[in-house]
């Protein structure tokens, strides 16, 4: 976010109490702490973001991931809302997926892999360096889930996404 602080009084974009994502606008300086480089080549950018005052994490199709788990309690009969700011290059896909785990590592994922998931796709890409959109969807939990397992990532091509202001929330709401 530009701002001048010498005009009016600069305020960055915060987490909601709610979201239960570590670092979800990458405003770790420099650093995508809480973040988890799961595979492939995954980036901090200063110079993208969706007005989260510092930038965003970007993950390359050729296997950049962003990953984290999150440990949740009590999820039988909750109802996940997961979003995202993206931005992508042409011929790419910017993805967010949520998987319901039985464990509080995310190594025992629960249900069908194809239907027991939250899978949010960024359909068209803005331009330019602080063009993003915005894309989001709900699921219910799958009985017995003990963590979420968070993971975004670029499909397609050599192209490249950017992702910032991630939630993950049990209750409606955003960022």
């Amino acid at each position: 976010m530009t701002c001048s602080p010498s005009t009016h009084t600069c305020a960055c974009p915060q987490k909601s109490s709610g979201n239960l994502v570590v670092n979800p606008g990458f405003d770790s300086m420099a650093s995508l702490s809480g973040w988890i480089n799961d595979s492939g080549t995954v980036t901090w950018n200063s110079s993208s973001d969706a007005n989260s005052c510092s930038g965003s994490g970007s993950g390359l199709s050729t296997g950049g991931e962003l990953d984290q788990c999150i440990p949740v309690s009590n999820a039988d009969g909750l109802t996940f809302y997961m979003g995202y700011a993206y931005r992508q290059d042409t011929g790419s896909a910017a993805i967010c997926t949520l998987w319901f785990n039985g464990d509080t590592t995310c190594g025992s994922r629960l249900g069908d892999a194809r239907r027991d998931i939250l899978m949010v796709t960024g359909q068209t890409s803005p331009t330019g360096p602080t063009g993003f959109l915005s894309a989001s969807g709900s699921i219910a939990a799958y009985p017995g889930t003990v963590a979420v397992w968070l993971r975004c990532f670029s499909q397609g091509g050599t192209a490249q996404a950017w992702f910032d202001n991630v939630y993950v929330r049990t209750t409606p709401g955003g960022f």
